[in-house]
């Protein structure tokens, strides 16, 4: 059966509401708002979003803030253009690390290959490349090489583990890793995870890790760059033994502690990586440099880790932090980059200078804080009156004040680098705990802080004088020199140099005093005056030049001259500048101590700076050189000679030079005369 339709209804019976939907059209309705990108609340809360700022719905929502993302959308133009630069950047970044790939020779495209499998940032290793380029001249990649690379040959250093020639008595016993260098891939081996993230700018942690870490994880921890804690032993072990002992900038027995034990007190990874980069310096093991041919590669890939944890720094001064950058400025002048590791240098004595460390006692540190502290502030005091005095080449001719007045914190009491009892300690631990150890560290450093004290009294004498009656004078000068001689009468019977078996630090306190001699009548050297004797100062210089000779010459037979901290050189200079004023007589003496710049040099290419500027100084004094220190200051190739030009510390010497006019001569001989 059909269903009735109903009739059609009339317009008189319909709603208004009905009479609106039916009558208007459906393109007077209103249009809906569609909105390109909605507020990040409202995504949160997946809520409608009117497109507004603020929008209705935020509004509704007192404690949302309404804000939009707009690099978020793909779609826009902006950000469109920043993808199109960011696959610009990668793009010459590859192409980068591809040219040389094709065009570098085998040890530099292996430092390379190293820095791609471990997943480094493209852009940092394009930096790299551009930082150290590959020198000229270096042969092409071989199609051995590229044949393993194509098979993905893990690239073998080609030294097995075990005791190098300069592995140190004691680290017997401590456990290696076999493997190319930097691999951390060994089977069963994970790193041990500090809460770090190898990040030295977080916040100093006294947790120590679980009793049950293995002790290799935790060393093994702290650097990226190698995992064989045989090879980081033997580092620490040349630098404490040819560094720290002599020039200590913080304490070895609190380092080391929180070294086994995973604590970030006295230890960070910036600290351990830059003390490994300078130790590098001493080895002459293969692994200790990006390109084992090159010595001048020394230390680059612990090096090119230390950049990336200062890039990570947040700007706190951390006692780690000062302590890495004390270290980082020397090694840096070393290898020829003294405005570099002057930089370094300036920001550590800028952080100590801080307000809150001008006053060492309104801290509240513990006992072993507070030693550290002052080891620490001590070390940098030496290390700018001496270290930067003379390698950076700020001397008293040009003015330098120091940047430490060394009155701010007491001396260091407690002696951190005795023998302690290490029967609580298992063996691998207590081999860590003692490498390093030597005598007579602690009294060696006291002395050395008082011969600096002496060193800044003279210069402020000579450009800081409180009044102007305080200033230089003859007698002022004779004054300083009996400071200097009484410092020597009153050192230990155990610091003064004996007839053999001599330490590092012994020869470096002695060297040092002769030096700052030097150094104190350097610029009255060519002053003539009659009837003063042995106390003209050309006569004190000459005596003091040929004992600190003849003392470089005793460290080269005790000791040899393979690992040396990079002072020492600049010190022969000195003597063997002062022995010039004096040929032929001193001949001998002189082309001693040329000969010793010229080995001081396989270690430190700083060391090898007086061998460039003695000629210079020789013909700005009208002085002939005989044909045999001719012979010895040939040794230097033209690289080594580009190289040395363009350092800060050449210009210095004939600065230097050039201040020693008529007129101050004629001044000094005056008043050497009215003595």
């Amino acid at each position: 059966m059909s269903r009735r339709l109903l009739p059609k209804p009339s317009f008189a019976s319909v709603s208004s509401a009905d009479e609106n939907r039916v009558t208007k059209p459906l393109d007077r309705r209103a249009k809906r708002n569609c909105v390109a990108t909605a507020c990040m609340p409202c995504r949160k809360r997946r809520s409608k979003c009117d497109g507004q700022t603020p929008c209705a719905a935020c509004l509704a929502n007192d404690k949302s803030e309404c804000f939009y993302d707009k690099e978020s959308d793909g779609r826009r133009s902006g950000t469109l253009k920043k993808h199109v630069n960011e696959l610009s950047s990668d793009n010459s970044n590859l192409r980068c690390i591809l040219g040389t790939l094709q065009y570098s020779s085998d040890d530099y495209v292996r430092s390379i290959i190293y820095r791609l499998r471990e997943k480094e940032d493209i852009g940092a290793i394009a930096k790299f490349i551009k930082d150290y380029p590959p020198r000229s001249g270096e042969e092409p990649i071989s199609k051995e090489l590229g044949a393993e690379l194509v098979q993905g040959q893990v690239l073998e250093t080609g030294i097995e583990s075990g005791a190098g020639p300069y592995e140190s008595p004691g680290s017997a016993g401590i456990g290696s890793s076999s493997g190319y260098l930097g691999s951390s891939e060994h089977e069963g081996w994970q790193p041990y995870d500090r809460g770090t993230n190898h990040n030295s700018s977080a916040s100093p942690s006294t947790d120590s890790p679980p009793p049950n870490a293995d002790t290799r994880l935790i060393i093994r921890s702290w650097t990226r760059v190698t995992d064989d804690i045989e090879f980081i032993h033997h580092l620490l072990q040349l630098y404490f033994d040819w560094q720290h002992n002599s020039f200590p900038v913080f304490s070895r027995r609190r380092f080391l502690e929180d070294l086994i034990s995973g604590r970030s007190r006295f230890c960070s990874d910036l600290l351990l990586n830059a003390i490994l980069s300078m130790g590098c310096a001493f080895s002459d093991r293969p692994e200790a440099r990006t390109n084992p041919r090159d010595p001048l590669t020394a230390g680059n890939h612990f090096f090119a880790e230390v950049e990336r944890l200062l890039d990570l720094e947040e700007g706190d001064s951390k006692i780690t932090t000062i302590q890495a950058l004390a270290i980082l400025s020397v090694r840096e002048c070393g290898y020829l980059r003294d405005v570099k590791g002057w930089m370094y240098g300036s920001v550590a004595l800028r952080a100590l200078s801080e307000p809150r460390y001008r006053d060492g006692g309104n801290l509240e540190l513990d006992d072993p804080e507070l030693e550290v502290w002052r080891v620490t502030y001590w070390g940098l005091f030496c290390l700018d009156m001496y270290a930067f005095y003379l390698m950076v080449s700020w001397s008293l001719i040009l003015a330098r004040l120091p940047q430490l007045s060394g009155e701010v914190w007491p001396l260091p009491q407690t002696n951190y680098e005795t023998e302690q009892d290490l029967s609580e300690y298992s063996e691998l631990e207590a081999s860590w705990l003692s490498t390093g150890q030597s005598t007579r560290v602690h009294e060696a450093f006291l002395e050395f802080i008082k011969l600096s004290e002496i060193s800044r009294d003279i210069t402020y004498a000579f450009y800081g004088p409180a009044t102007p009656g305080e200033g230089v004078t003859p007698k002022k000068l004779i004054r300083f020199h009996k400071r200097l001689c009484m410092w020597k009468c009153e050192l230990p019977d155990d610091l003064n140099l004996q007839l053999a078996n001599n330490t590092p630090q012994c020869f470096h306190i002695h060297m040092c005093l002769r030096a700052t001699t030097i150094m104190l009548f350097r610029p009255f050297q060519k002053v003539q005056v009659n009837g003063l004797g042995k106390d003209l100062p050309m006569a004190i210089c000459k005596r003091a030049a040929k004992e600190l000779v003849n003392m470089a010459h005793k460290y080269r037979v005790e000791l040899g001259l393979r690992q040396h901290m990079l002072v020492t050189s600049h010190y022969v200079f000195l003597a063997s500048q002062t022995l010039l004023l004096d040929l032929p007589a001193e001949m001998e003496d002189l082309n001693r101590g040329l000969c010793i710049l010229t080995e001081t040099k396989n270690t430190w290419p700083g060391g090898g700076l007086g061998l460039f500027a003695l000629p210079m100084i020789s013909h700005q004094w009208d002085i002939e050189l005989p044909k045999e220190t001719r012979a010895i200051l040939d040794v230097l190739t033209e690289t080594e000679r580009r190289n040395m030009a363009s350092t800060a510390w050449f210009s210095a010497r004939e600065e230097e030079v050039s201040v020693i006019t008529s007129d101050f001569l004629e001044y000094w001989e005056k008043a050497f005369s009215n003595m």
